[in-house]
């Protein structure tokens, strides 16, 4: 058992050594394609494609796993704010930095 303990220890730090070596070459690749605009450019435009195309696939999933699809370049729905329960739920400091801030915007406007 020792000898495994050492292997499997030996192979995690190869294993973190060989990421480190990735992770290198991945910020090194960044900084290259950073320092030319126009290469940029093109990664930003492809970018948006593969989104694209992403958000189809996941789509074809959601009509499959019986969801509903959602609109390319479409934004999520808005949560319903829910109204306080009962009177009084709202702390009174929090209804009047809401004053304050409305009428200062109104004075403002004046």
């Amino acid at each position: 058992m020792p000898t495994e303990a050492k292997a499997l220890k030996s192979m995690k730090a190869q294993e973190r050594r060989w990421q480190a070596e990735d992770d290198a070459r991945t910020l090194a690749r960044v900084n290259t394609i950073t320092e030319d605009p126009a290469r940029l450019k093109r990664a930003q435009t492809q970018a948006t494609r593969m989104q694209k195309d992403a958000e189809k696939e996941a789509n074809s999933l959601r009509k499959v796993s019986g969801g509903k699809p959602r609109l390319t370049n479409s934004t999520p729905p808005k949560p319903k704010i829910k109204s306080p329960a009962k009177r009084g739920s709202v702390p009174k400091k929090v209804i009047k930095k809401a004053v304050k801030s409305v009428s200062a915007k109104r004075k403002g406007k004046k």
